[in-house]
């Protein structure tokens, strides 16, 4: 009684290793389908992110960026210049490429009147772009904030919808102008609606909050929405130096200037129509020569009619004849798969038996 005791002991011992061993696989298989659908996602995105339509935009986007850096410099390498560090200030700042360098614009517009070097436009594109991630200004409140603070600088004044949007969408930006201003925000409203704030005013401003800003700035965490506007900046960026590099954009433009003057200018139904005269000759002529091996048939005595009247049957029959093979082939595949899948399983059940031995 005792061996057997020790015999059930030593069996229930196995037994829970065995269900141990079971859920840790379980946990395992888990664990690696929690990872395949990561995967999985990413690879989606990564595919709707390279998706022809999606390159064409970065591609666009990039070039809209170079556009405009182009009339605020005076040389290549002075563009080049220009373009690294809107790109760095976007990374920086955690904002979008396009909306960072519309501001980066507009300031070097106006950098002789205000008395800005390159690197004053830098810090102040920055400062403002970090006080919209200290705002937790999500990527749409964020360009609409840069577009209109923007506007204000072209005009020379900020007030009305465009503080009210700035202010709502970025009142860390608020923060710092009441700070070096020294006014609350009430005031700071009030200095708006008399026309007090100026761009030289607002531009000042950033300038001397910027180390105030980088300190909040440098306690805080890239939230997700960050993240993914900084991989959309560099994705953009590489897809426009590739562009750049080979041309391509310029191929593509090409051909599509060549099909709109085509169309345009009337060839394109030109050629629709000598294609419908073509063929209408091509039919023409079918038409006759069956007349004339209709005649040619029976004049040797052979009787015509029955022999294109079973033409005719046969390719009334063509198509429920190409269905029966389609149907055929597909049994037949049915068959080799099942067969393939019973393979495997006595594979694998042969390959279980000689692991347990």
């Amino acid at each position: 009684m005792a061996v057997i005791d020790l015999l059930m002991i030593g069996l229930g011992i196995d037994t829970r290793r065995l269900r141990d061993g079971e859920r840790a696989l379980g946990r395992l298989q888990q664990a690696g389908n929690k990872a395949e659908n990561a995967l999985g996602r990413m690879a989606s995105m990564l595919a709707s992110a390279f998706a022809v339509s999606k390159i064409i935009e970065y591609a666009d986007a990039y070039t809209n960026l170079q556009n405009r850096l182009k009339l605020v410099t005076d040389s290549t390498e002075a563009l080049g210049q220009a373009t690294q560090n809107v790109i760095d200030i976007a990374q920086n700042s955690r904002q979008a490429l396009g909306a960072t360098g519309d501001l980066y614009f507009k300031i070097s517009q106006n950098a002789e009147k205000l008395g800005l070097s390159v690197a004053d436009v830098s810090q102040v594109t920055e400062t403002f772009g970090k006080t919209l991630a200290l705002s937790g200004a999500g990527t749409q409140q964020a360009e609409a904030a840069i577009l209109q603070f923007s506007q204000a600088l072209a005009s020379g004044v900020i007030r009305g919808d465009e503080f009210n949007s700035v202010a709502e969408n970025a009142p860390a930006a608020m923060d710092a102008f009441s700070r070096a201003l020294g006014v609350g925000k009430g005031e700071l409203r009030k200095l708006a609606a008399e026309g007090a704030l100026t761009s030289d005013v607002l531009i000042q401003a950033l300038k001397e909050q910027s180390e105030e800003v980088d300190k909040a700035f440098g306690k805080t965490e890239s939230t997700i929405g960050q993240a993914f506007t900084n991989l959309k900046n560099n994705v953009i960026v590489f897809v426009g130096q590739m562009n750049e590099a080979t041309g391509a954009s310029k191929d593509f433009v090409s051909v599509l200037d060549s099909i709109s003057t085509w169309i345009e200018g009337g060839q394109l139904f030109d050629d629709v129509i000598y294609q419908t005269k073509i063929w209408g000759y091509a039919l023409d002529d079918v038409s006759d020569a069956f007349k004339l091996l209709n005649a040619w048939l029976k004049s040797i005595g052979v009787d015509s009619d029955s022999i294109f009247g079973r033409v005719g049957k046969s390719l009334k029959t063509l198509p429920t004849d190409f269905t029966a093979l389609v149907k055929l082939a597909t049994a037949e595949w049915t068959k080799f798969s099942d067969t393939v899948a019973e393979g495997m399983i006595i594979h694998s059940d042969r390959r279980k038996e000689i692991d347990d031995t």
